[in-house]
């Protein structure tokens, strides 16, 4: 080599010394085309997993496997009564999952964030059952399903507000 090309290589960037060997050798056109592949095979892959699978559960551990069971999770909020009030998080709320016979098979009280979660509910056909003094009784009829995060509002008031949800 001489010094012009040694000068030449000096003033040029990494990415220009790249695609100059790219122009001239087939061996790293073919390492590109490679790993362009590879690149998109993975995406697509991904692109899969991110389509069929809730991300929470994965990264929860929460896979639904051969146990029959899952976790029923959800948020209670209190109703809006005007511009102004109401739309917080209800906390102390009592939230129960009932069996096809009535029978409660688990419950939890709400956090002040108005959080609460069952876990190990088998999945079959059960009733969430939301209680709080001075406000309509909520129950939520759970048809297997998709997992789902179930947001109840509370409404103040007498009586019961019945809904279906898949979970």
């Amino acid at each position: 080599m001489s010094e012009a090309d040694d000068d030449e290589f000096d003033n040029n960037s990494a990415m220009e010394l790249w695609l100059h060997d790219l122009s001239v050798d087939s061996a790293t056109r073919v390492a590109g085309a490679l790993m362009i592949f590879v690149g998109s095979l993975l995406g697509v892959l991904l692109g899969i997993a991110l389509i069929s699978t809730n991300v929470g559960e994965i990264l929860a551990g929460q896979l639904d496997g051969s146990d029959g069971v899952a976790n029923v999770d959800g948020i209670v909020s209190t109703a809006l009564e005007d511009s102004t009030t109401g739309g917080e998080p209800a906390e102390g709320v009592r939230v129960g999952i009932l069996d096809s016979d009535e029978l409660e098979i688990g419950h939890d009280f709400t956090d002040s964030g108005g959080r609460f979660s069952i876990d190990d509910v088998p999945r079959r056909s059960s009733t969430l059952l939301v209680e709080h003094p001075g406000n309509r009784t909520v129950r939520i009829t759970l048809v297997p399903g998709d997992h789902a995060q179930i947001s109840v509002t509370l409404t103040p008031g007498e009586g019961f507000d019945e809904y279906d949800m898949p979970w």
